[in-house]
């Protein structure tokens, strides 16, 4: 099962975000991140929900595994079954069963998958002295990027879509996240530094 290190930073909140340390030592520390649908003790695994769903899993199993919080997929979501069919719902906590906290990422990590790391052979990692040729690349990047936002191919039906960062939290909003993020563009590790600093 994929998991994230929740980061006790997010740019952008709904609802009800409090943060107390309980205790700290050195720069080891825990806390209590108080969100609209719960109380999540940091340092926390997030259990990845991709499509709205943790593969192979239930709700239930999620609970009996003492999960707190997961994370959803803004791009997935968006095209399928998209932000306006869970809004009708009531949102991603009933749409899943699920009511414990649940973060969206802002649909930003698909500027890499579908561009560079396509064009590059690369996944979220890449270790320093790994032999650079040997990554040969997937295909062509249906991804591009400007000051603007990410134009890219649907993986579902091909169809042209932009994504910016007042859509992405538009769509968001609509999921009905406990916290959401902005727009970001993840760089390749193969990227170069000046990419790498343009982007930023």
């Amino acid at each position: 099962m994929q998991m994230f290190i929740l980061p006790l930073i997010f740019l952008y909140y709904m609802g009800v975000l409090k943060f107390k340390v309980k205790k700290q030592d050195g720069n080891a520390r825990t806390g209590f991140l108080k969100l609209k649908h719960g109380i999540v003790k940091t340092p926390e695994l997030m259990p990845v929900a991709t499509k709205a769903t943790v593969k192979a899993l239930t709700s239930k199993d999620l609970e009996n595994l003492r999960a707190q919080i997961l994370i959803c997929n803004t791009y997935h979501l968006m095209l399928q079954p998209t932000a306006d069919v869970i809004e009708k719902i009531g949102g991603l906590h009933k749409f899943m069963n699920w009511k414990k906290p649940i973060v969206t990422d802002s649909g930003g990590f698909q500027a890499f998958s579908l561009g560079l790391g396509r064009e590059h052979a690369v996944g979220k990692m890449y270790f320093p002295g790994e032999d650079k040729s040997a990554h040969k690349p997937r295909g062509k990047s249906i991804a591009k990027i400007n000051d603007m936002g990410i134009t890219f191919r649907s993986i579902y039906d091909n169809s042209r879509q932009f994504l910016s960062p007042e859509k992405s939290i538009r769509i968001q909003e609509k999921l009905g996240a406990d916290m959401i993020l902005v727009l970001d563009e993840c760089t390749s590790p193969l990227s170069d530094k000046q990419y790498t600093a343009n982007s930023m």
